[in-house]
């Protein structure tokens, strides 16, 4: 793992720390920075602001749970991996989810889903001659319909087994993926 990695890791930690004791807008980068032990100037070279911190977070959490084995060939499992994290981060994600107005908290979404949305479809894609407007189009319309089911589920207080919700959303999709990538298919 790269000392870069490593830093970025230890401020996050810092911030979920602070994010258990203050509400979101009241965290602030010298907070974050005082708790971890570096300066400012060391927060800015990882990071924009609080919210770029808050997205490594849900990036990195996604980029785990792809990161297993079985992950990169099953989307089920993977979706199933992210859906048990923010289950197990429960306090994490409805603090921050609460702390962000509406349409930041849908793009910021849509960007953390987006990546892993990307990965199946690219993967499902392949062999298939289609254009990138499109891959993108299918790819869009699929994350915003996960985005859409996971900020429902959260909202509600995530009372249906990851397990359970991973697995119908995969009885919705599957075969739907690769068919519309086929009928774009030039």
């Amino acid at each position: 793992m790269s000392k870069s990695v490593i830093t970025k890791r230890a401020i996050a930690a810092a911030f979920q720390e602070l994010l258990g004791t203050m509400s979101l807008d009241k965290i602030t980068v010298a907070a974050v920075a005082k708790k971890t032990g570096i300066n400012r100037q060391t927060f800015y070279y990882h990071f924009h602001d609080i919210h770029d911190l808050l997205l490594w977070i849900y990036r990195d959490s996604v980029e785990q749970a792809l990161d297993t084995a079985e992950s990169r060939n099953d989307m089920r499992c993977a979706l199933f991996t992210c859906l048990n994290q923010l289950k197990a981060n429960r306090e994490f994600v409805t603090r921050t989810m609460h702390g962000l107005d509406a349409p930041f908290m849908y793009r910021f979404a849509i960007d953390v889903v987006v990546d892993f949305t990307k990965t199946f479809v690219e993967e499902m894609a392949r062999g298939i001659d289609i254009s990138k407007e499109d891959l993108d189009l299918v790819t869009r319309f699929y994350t915003v319909g996960l985005v859409g089911t996971i900020h429902d589920w959260v909202s509600n207080g995530m009372h249906e087994e990851p397990e359970r919700l991973a697995t119908r959303i995969m009885t919705m999709i599957d075969g739907t993926i690769e068919e519309s990538l086929r009928r774009f298919a030039n």
